[in-house]
């Protein structure tokens, strides 16, 4: 939790000090640049860190998503055989797997 808040709290703490420095004193360029990208990725890169350093929120975003694209792919397990199947009654809206074939 400390390494989360620290590197958030750090972006945000080096975007001000360089804002406010800036206005002070001449800074190199490439200083006013640099601050001026992590001014952009401060706004976007949070989840990005939360997702890297907290392996809980990590483990349930992941049963989130794999929930989502097992569900929209529409597989699911035969009991008998224990094989992973697709469920074609999703795609046509018949149910294949209860047809005989002739």
């Amino acid at each position: 939790m400390f390494l989360q808040s620290f590197a958030i709290c750090f972006e945000m703490f080096f975007v001000a000090i360089v804002y406010v420095a800036n206005s002070w004193v001449e800074l190199p360029e490439f200083l006013t640049k640099y601050e001026h990208m992590v001014l952009i990725f401060v706004h976007g890169d949070t989840p990005i860190v939360y997702l890297m350093l907290n392996g809980t929120l990590r483990r349930q975003v992941y049963e989130v998503v794999r929930r989502q694209v097992v569900g929209s792919i529409g597989y699911h397990i035969n009991q008998r055989s224990q094989r992973v199947q697709p469920n074609l009654s999703m795609i046509s809206g018949r149910n294949f797997g209860t047809q005989r074939r002739s």
